[in-house]
């Protein structure tokens, strides 16, 4: 399956305001719906909503439509890659409300545009869009209120219809709080939904806590906007679409590819992107390493391979008999009782030495929070002291045999391993062991999805001192 283009209409399809406008005034409720089989064809879904509660609504009108879709392309979010800031949000909400899913979403000119999803195990969601008309955050962005919840979707008549009720997901409650920019437009919300009912709502702490995640996420879209990472973090594999409209409504007439300048690797050599199509991690009984092969050879051109951690020359670092020294009984009952904020304390004392260090069996700290799961002693250890991940204890496990050891799928942690080296991904213990065979099957899904989710990380593969190893 190649990368899947939007089948809705998007704000980024447009070049100018005028443009838009022109869109937004052809895609009115009047908009050409065409059946098929029993569902609708949502190509020309409608941006106007159709029953919003008018005594407690945003006015609904072309110009300020227009506004705030200009807004929201300023941003530079949609059709943008996985970002830990927002995947380790949407993850931690999940799990506080105990929820099935957690998103940060934005309301696109045809389409709900999923920006980071969070499921829960077996519950995974792999679509990125849904018909605008068919989004929950569609009724969040116009409610003035400051949250949106609807506590059971089968009570409420604006939503017992809806396709994601009535088939998958089955969403049964939904809480959203909309993203406010500076400029005062609602952009998308962040909510979490359940497949179960909550008749008794949130409580007001809960409440608190929800919109509190939310202004978090619009403060890292505002610092992302103003530092220019946005253009940095653009799918390299993602197709915009230029489309213009005809007389009736806008439809497909063209597609214009973005091209972006290809990962450059540290030795200024450039990677090429195969145009093969990439595979599908929605498959079933695919091995994630096998599925992780496919797609380096999919996206690259060529195979890597599995190599056992012994067979690397010079590719971890030799642990000195200092590393070892520091290895105290201190800083191991510290690192056990997952105290950060005393790990972080000995850390401003002793200085960096003092938590790079590892037993007589080759285990460090960052072994030790990858396999218990540890996750904000795992950032800190790799985000603050910047301890390396390319390590290995004597049976060759790297801190991702442990991260993917672990009962639960460490999505977290893994996305930080990735993301610094890849290629632990490649490397084999001395049970010949990759990281995900320790992944439980039931959990392959998620892995594969995972690996689809950060392809973008795997450019890292191609450099000339990694590539050598693994050809």
């Amino acid at each position: 399956m190649g990368v899947p283009k939007t089948k809705y209409p998007s704000v980024l399809d447009f070049d100018s305001t005028e443009e838009l406008t022109e869109a937004i005034q052809k895609m009115d409720l009047s908009s050409i719906q065409q059946e098929k089989g029993d569902l609708k064809d949502r190509s020309q879904s409608s941006w106007r909503l159709e029953c919003p509660d008018i005594s407690n609504s945003l006015p609904q009108s072309i110009e300020n439509e227009a506004a705030r879709l200009e807004n929201l392309r300023s941003f530079q979010i949609l059709e943008t890659d996985n970002e830990i800031a927002f995947d380790s949000l949407t993850e931690t909400v999940r799990k506080h409300f105990d929820a099935s899913w957690a998103h940060v979403s934005f309301i696109d000119l045809g389409r709900q545009w999923y920006k980071s999803t969070a499921s829960a195990p077996g519950r995974e969601i792999l679509f990125k869009e849904v018909a605008r008309d068919h989004a929950f955050c569609a009724h969040t962005i116009l409610n003035l209120d400051p949250m949106f919840e609807v506590c059971d979707t089968l009570e409420d008549n604006r939503f017992r219809e809806n396709p994601l009720v009535t088939a998958f997901p089955k969403v049964r409650w939904y809480a959203g709080v909309p993203l406010v920019s500076p400029e005062g437009y609602r952009l998308g919300a962040f909510f979490v939904a359940d497949n179960k009912a909550r008749p008794e709502g949130l409580s007001d702490g809960d409440k608190e806590y929800l919109m509190q995640k939310a202004q978090e996420t619009m403060q890292y879209l505002i610092q992302r906007r103003e530092s220019g990472e946005s253009k940095v973090t653009t799918n390299s594999c993602t197709n915009m679409k230029k489309r213009s409209s005809n007389s009736d409504l806008v439809s497909l007439k063209a597609e214009k590819s973005r091209s972006p300048s290809p990962p450059t690797l540290r030795n200024s050599c450039q990677v090429s992107i195969s145009s093969r199509s990439l595979p599908d991690p929605s498959v079933a009984n695919v091995h994630p390493d096998a599925f992780l092969a496919d797609l380096i050879e999919a996206m690259f051109c060529q195979k890597l391979q599995v190599k056992p951690c012994l067979e690397l020359k010079d590719f971890f670092p030799v642990i000195t008999e200092d590393q070892m020294k520091a290895y105290t009984v201190e800083v191991t009952t510290i690192a056990r009782s997952n105290d950060v904020a005393k790990l972080r304390d000995f850390f401003q004392q002793q200085g960096k030495a003092a938590l790079d260090c590892y037993n007589r069996f080759g285990e460090g700290l960052l072994n030790l929070a990858c396999r218990r799961g540890f996750r904000d002693m795992a950032q800190f250890l790799m985000s603050e002291v910047e301890l390396s991940v390319r390590v290995r204890d004597d049976y060759g496990r790297t801190p991702l045999h442990d991260a993917c050891w672990n009962p639960e799928p460490q999505l977290e942690i893994c996305s930080w391993i990735i993301a610094r080296d890849p290629s632990l991904f490649l490397i084999a213990d001395k049970r010949g062991f990759t990281p995900f065979q320790y992944a439980r099957p039931g959990d392959w899904i998620i892995w594969r999805r995972f690996l689809f989710d950060h392809r973008h990380h795997l450019s890292a593969l191609m450099q000339p001192d990694i590539f050598q190893q693994f050809a």
